[in-house]
């Protein structure tokens, strides 16, 4: 007979080896402040979020998502999830950021700003999640700024103070469990700054720029849940060991 206490041993051990992944973002955007919704940047070089200089149509809104279901088993358990992005530009004043969990599907879509794209994106070619627009032209937000289309409690915040750095958005173990749990329901976060005050704009680095080193990740510690073979196993094995004991 197999010792309890060596059984359990085995098969918690098989069952709790945690695995770390860095799972790179699958689209992203900024949310251009703008009365007609006709400003995107699917694929630029950058993110923005906070404020600019500019007196209006100033706001800006980074939306992300993640492929979690192709890296991380089915029935995994998320032991942690932090959100990383390295900044490219940020005032001199240091600035909070906050990610709130999107509760509606949206498009990045193929528009191009040039320049820095901080002051404006560009004319949208469509299929591009703008202001107004989820989907432009034919889904719009609930409101503007993706407004009634996230989580009003931020699931994380982070404090922005220097440029050319990572920064991390903790604790978001919870969004993603859910996500793994109903793929259907992940939309990602949504990336709010200090928006109270113009000049509050940090620039980050998007999915697209050519420092892939530099792109958003996503760092997950998870347990994979074992299967049934794999206990079946550690139960032989745990028998073996106890009969060469004897």
């Amino acid at each position: 007979m197999i010792p309890r206490t060596l059984l359990l041993l085995v098969l918690t051990t098989a069952a709790s080896r945690a695995v770390i992944v860095n799972i790179p973002a699958a689209k992203d955007t900024t949310l251009y402040e703008s009365a007609t919704g006709s400003l995107a940047n699917g694929a630029g070089d950058f993110l923005f979020t906070g404020r600019t200089l500019q007196q209006a149509d100033s706001r800006r809104r980074a939306v992300l998502e993640f492929d979690i279901q192709s890296l991380v088993p089915s029935g995994a358990v998320i032991n942690s999830a932090t959100l990383m992005l390295y900044t490219a530009l940020v005032r001199p004043s240091a600035t909070t950021v906050s990610v709130h969990r999107l509760t509606r599907e949206w498009k990045e879509g193929t528009t191009n700003a040039s320049g820095n794209e901080g002051s404006g994106g560009a004319p949208v070619t469509g299929n591009d999640a703008t202001w107004l627009h989820a989907n432009s032209p034919a889904t719009l937000w609930s409101g503007p700024g993706a407004a009634g289309d996230f989580i009003g409690a931020a699931s994380s915040s982070s404090l922005i103070a220097a440029a050319n750095a990572f920064y991390a958005w903790n604790g978001l173990a919870g969004d993603v469990q859910g996500w793994l749990a109903d793929d259907t329901s992940n939309h990602g976060w949504i990336l709010i700054g200090d928006e109270s005050a113009t000049g509050t704009a940090v620039q980050w680095m998007s999915l697209s720029h050519s420092l892939d080193e530099n792109r958003p990740v996503l760092v997950l510690d998870y347990t994979p849940v074992p299967e049934p073979g794999s206990l079946t196993l550690a139960a032989l094995a745990a028998l073996g060991l106890a009969r060469r004991r004897r």
